[in-house]
């Protein structure tokens, strides 16, 4: 009886962590107003990469309403898994979980989400 009161003691306690730091997640500022970005998936098409993701921001970049546009290999915020891609730590098992990705941005990345809270 007591193991069953110390378990259900521990479990209320970890429900309670998880609650607060998922809340906590939720409404940690980003550094950039996510209500006023959007995130395009482009569509893989046969060419060079760098050209064609060129002429694609040269394009929206004509429509007065859109301010900046930026290229990533993956959006902000989401999870990031590509097993064929990453460096792991030297004689360590792939399997571990220990690695580290890359994600190729542009030049105008970082100064795109800067200027997300800025009103028009």
């Amino acid at each position: 009886m007591i193991f069953q009161f110390a378990l259900s003691i521990i479990l209320i306690a970890s429900t309670l962590i998880v609650y607060k730091q998922l809340t906590f997640i939720r409404n940690q500022d980003l550094g950039f107003n996510m209500e006023q970005a959007l995130a395009v998936k482009a569509p893989r098409v046969p060419g060079n990469f760098r050209d064609l993701s060129e002429r694609l921001k040269n394009e929206l970049l004509t429509y007065p309403s859109i301010r900046n546009v930026t290229i990533s290999s993956t959006v902000p915020g989401k999870e990031y898994s590509n097993a064929a891609s990453g460096i792991s730590p030297l004689n360590s098992n792939p399997e571990d979980g220990k690695r580290c990705f890359f994600i190729n941005v542009d030049d105008e990345y970082f100064d795109s989400f800067s200027t997300v809270d800025e009103p028009f």
